[in-house]
């Protein structure tokens, strides 16, 4: 079983321009009771005056879950 959540913020005002996209994926595995991995990436990109920040994130999940 897995799900798959997807985002996308775009806003702008004032001369600054934001894009945002998150994804994530969660997975149960049928075999492991309690079992779950997820993995999460998000990134950010801001324009501002000429100038252009980019950040991005990846979280990756292994683990049991409490029975």
């Amino acid at each position: 079983m897995s799900e798959i959540i997807r985002r996308r913020i775009r806003h702008s005002k004032d001369g600054v321009n934001i894009a945002a996209d998150i994804n994530a994926v969660v997975a149960g595995t049928v075999g492991e009771p309690g079992k779950t991995t997820s993995v999460s990436s998000r990134q950010t990109i801001v324009q501002r005056n000429g100038r252009t920040q980019s950040h991005t994130e990846t979280e990756v999940r292994d683990g049991r879950r409490e029975a």
